[in-house]
This record gives C-alpha cells, structure tokens and sequence, in this order.
C-alpha cells in the first residue's frame, strides 16, 4: 500500500509535468519555428548529458541504500560528497568543450545559461530520502512549486516575445526554485544537513555500485541526445527541428517508467533479503505492467502522429509526423529498460548496464554517422529505434550473468498485451499496487 500512495503522489507530480511539458513544447515550436527549436533542443541536449555526469549514478544506489540500511545521515552525506566532486568536474567539461569542438558561439551561450542546472541538481539527494521513507509528498510539493515558476516565466516570456535564451534560463529557475524548496523543507521536517556525516566506507560503497549506472547513464543520454547534435552538425538547423520536435514527444512519458520503479523498488529490495522467490515472480510483474505501459503509449501514439501533429504544431514542422510514427516505438524499449536496470542495480550487476550502454552508444553512433548524410532526420531516427532496441533485446544475451534474465523477465515482456488476456497473470500484475 505505501508503494501504491507514492506511485499516486509521484504520479500526480509527473502527470502535471506531462501536461505543462506538451503545452510548453507545442507552443515553444510554435513560436520558435523548426531553426531555432533545434538550437533550443540541442543545448538542453548537451547539458543534460553532463547533468548526468553531475548526478554521478547514485538516484537507485541512493535509495536503495537508504531503504534498506538504517543510517541515512552517513549514506546522505556521502553522496553529497560525490555528488559534490562530480558536479564541478562536469561543469568545467560542459563549458570548455563547445569551445574545443568549435561549437557556434550563440550555442554556446546557451550552454552558459543552462549550466547552473548541474548545481541544482544536487537538490535531489533530499528527495531520495523521502522516496526511501515510502513519503514523497513533501519533495513532490517543493517540485510543484519549480513547475509553477516554469510555466509563469514561460508565458510572461511569450507575452513579451523573449529569445530563446529566456527559455533556457527559465527551466533551469524551476529547478533551482524546487532545490531551494527542498532544503528549506528538510530543514524541518527531514534529515537535517547538520546530520549528514561523510564516511569514507560508505562513500567507497556506494561509488562501488555508482560508477558503472553513472557511465551506463551518460552513454544512454549521449545515445538519445546526440543524434540532436550530430544533426545540428551534419545536415540542417530545419531537419534538427523536426527531428527534435519528434523526440520531445517520444521523450514526455519517460517519467511514468521511473515514478513506477522508484515507487516499488523499495519494497521489492526489501523483499529480496526476506523472500527470493516471491521477489523473483513480483519483478516478473513489473516489467510487464512496464511493459503493458510502453504499449499503451507507443502504439496510439504512432497511430495517431499524422493527424496530431500538424494539429499541434502547424504546417511548419509537417515532416515531424512520419519521424514521430517510428520514434514512438523506442517508448516500448525505455520502458522495458528502466526495469531492467533496476534489476542489475538490485543483483549488483551494474558493470553490465554499463557495458550496454556502451555498446548502444557505440551502434548509435555508427549508423548516425552513415544515415544522417543520406536520409537527415530519417537517419537519425532509425539509428537510435535500433541501438535503443538492441541494448534491450540483444546485447543482454551476450553474457552468462543477465543471459537467464533476459531470456526469462525482459524478452517475454514485450508481448505483455497478451499476458494481461491470462487471468493468473494480469492478478501478478495488480500485486504490484500492494507492495
């Protein structure tokens, strides 16, 4: 029950979020025309990859250490120190690279503006806590408050006809605004800062099990953010816009994935220790209500893209629809792999979750650079359907430790629509809300 009451709060948090983030994406399109989103979308597209950098890989390691061991303080301000080191070393890359790279000075203003995100960030340790307390309630308000900021900066920059810099400035300010909100709510009603205690085993242990899902994570941004600027670099500002105006509607239903395993994994970490075979079969369940998510999304999506797309955005962005129709299919995958990752979290597996990402990055990158001067925005986007496809289907097969598991959890999950037609089945999936 308590997974269910975070799943509803977290939930409702992202569902609010969903909705601001199609009207924003819609009406920014719209107003910037498909040159300028690109170059829009390509800055957010760089930052974010040092953003997860920044956060180190420690989201999962974090909670799960806070689930299950009973010293918060020493896990908390651990963290804090790694998160601390990997924060500065990223914004140093993030801002001295586009100069190295021969990045075009406007971008790199951009990147400027958007770099204060990596500091803010940090804000999320308090919020682990909470989802480790089975209580996100209060790091759920202080997040509603950022996304009021956002979208009163949002239309008071359209009512004065800002450029896209505001725009950039103005989604990093939701996010220090939820940071602020966050510490000064912990401050009372959490773990205080003062008890956060830096332990040098536990900062070891925790970065033991960080480093590969930090790597892993940056490959899998670089996998899903580079083909925005690779475009930028390869064909034209309008092809880019397009394309990014694809993936951003691909990209909205990523959180529903993350509030479903950040809401059940506490209990199913706890449930591992108590009862192997119970959690065995629970997690069985969960990746195919994942599963069952990813289709109920991708494939309306994907029907419905050459209509609601020029309703949407115009006939500026036409070519967006066809990219969108296969772009909606990765939704399938991601969902499939957020639980997936988890496991290897679980099971200390994560070196292959790094290997995976890697390998990903490796196979998108080798077919951006072969399509996208042939096809442009096309090239992009089967490049990215394959390599986000064979990180889940394919590359876990390659190795004893995760072959049993995907042969056994992932693979028959993609045809969770037809699990759910078995009685005994679909009753698996709806345990999971009792967790």
């Amino acid at each position: 029950m308590k997974a269910s009451r975070s799943m509803a709060w977290m939930g409702t948090q992202h569902a609010l979020r969903l909705i601001v983030g199609l009207l924003t994406a819609v009406v920014l399109a719209r107003y910037l025309g498909p040159a300028l989103y690109g170059d829009y979308q390509s800055v957010i597209s760089w930052v974010l990859i040092f953003n997860a950098l920044a956060a180190a890989g420690l989201q999962s390691v974090v909670i799960q250490n806070l689930a299950t061991q009973n010293q918060p303080g020493r896990v908390l301000g651990s963290a804090l120190r790694i998160r601390i080191f990997f924060t500065g070393f990223s914004l140093l890359f993030c801002i001295t690279l586009p100069l190295l790279l021969g990045m075009h000075s406007n971008l790199w203003y951009g990147v400027i503006l958007m770099s204060p995100l990596l500091i803010a960030q940090n804000g999320d340790l308090i919020e682990y806590f909470y989802i480790a307390q089975a209580n996100p309630r209060p790091a759920v308000l202080m997040r509603l408050i950022g996304l009021a900021t956002v979208v009163f900066l949002f239309v008071w920059g359209l009512l004065t006809q800002q450029s896209w810099y505001f725009f950039l400035m103005a989604f990093v300010a939701e996010h220090i605004v939820a940071a602020v909100g966050l510490l000064m709510i912990n401050q009372y009603h959490g773990l205080r800062l003062k008890n956060w205690r830096f332990d040098l085993n536990m900062a070891a242990e925790l970065w033991g099990q960080a480093w590969p899902i930090m790597i892993s994570t940056v490959f899998y941004l670089a996998a899903m953010r580079l083909d925005v600027l690779l475009l930028n670099l390869l064909s034209t500002p309008w092809q880019t816009g397009n394309y990014a105006a694809a993936a951003r509607f691909a990209q909205l239903w990523a959180f529903i994935p993350l509030v479903i395993v950040n809401a059940t994994f506490p209990a199913l970490a706890r449930l591992s220790l108590k009862n192997p075979p119970v959690y065995v079969e629970k997690l069985k369940a969960l990746l195919n209500f994942l599963a069952l998510g990813g289709w109920i999304i991708a494939l309306p999506l994907s029907l419905s893209a050459s209509w609601l797309v020029p309703l949407l955005l115009g006939a500026d962005f036409s070519a967006t629809a066809p990219l969108l129709q296969m772009q909606a299919w990765i939704t399938l995958a991601y969902f499939v792999r957020v639980g997936m990752d988890r496991w290897l979290v679980q099971e200390k597996l994560t070196r292959y979750n790094m290997l995976f990402q890697i390998f990903t990055v490796i196979l998108n990158l080798s077919l951006n650079f072969c399509l996208i001067p042939r096809w442009g925005a096309w090239g992009a986007t089967i490049s990215s359907l394959v390599a986000l496809a064979s990180g889940v289907m394919i590359f876990p097969l390659f190795f004893k430790a995760t072959r049993s598991f995907a042969l056994s959890h992932v693979l028959p999950a993609f045809i969770a629509p037809i699990w759910v037609l078995i009685p005994q089945k679909r009753q698996q999936i709806k345990e999971i809300f009792k967790l």
